[in-house]
């Protein structure tokens, strides 16, 4: 292989990859299932670096989100009232293609877990 095979095939490894990145950017719906409780919140997500965060909204008002993405992992929170007392939501998930993530959630300090998906309310611009 010659010099200029060999740098032609990595960077075209380096640009497939580079696509293959999801991105957080943009709109979400997100659905969780906590312990027989369905709710939907939708988001704006930013991304810069490995965080992300924005607001969302939700039956109960405006949240702030704050995450971290990591190749195909992401986290994120937010914290909220209920009766009385401030609950803290968090999710772990992975991509399973651009458009939808998926995996669990747990609120803190009770222990009571659940599943969430999010599904991209819109593509992400092409620049």
């Amino acid at each position: 292989m010659t010099l200029k095979t060999f740098l032609a095939a990595l960077l075209l490894i380096q640009l497939t990859s580079a696509q293959d990145a999801p991105s957080i950017d943009g709109r979400w719906r997100v659905h969780s299932s906590i312990s027989g409780n369905e709710s939907d919140i939708d988001c704006s997500f930013s991304l810069k670096d490995d965080a992300f965060s924005g607001p969302c909204t939700s039956p109960r008002g405006e949240l702030q989100i704050t995450g971290k993405l990591s190749g195909k992992k992401l986290t994120f929170q937010f914290k909220t009232m209920h009766d009385g007392g401030e609950l803290t939501l968090v999710y772990s998930g992975e991509w399973s293609s651009h458009e939808k993530f998926a995996g669990s959630v747990e609120v803190q300090p009770l222990g009571v877990s659940g599943a969430f998906t999010a599904a991209r309310l819109e593509s992400p611009r092409k620049e």
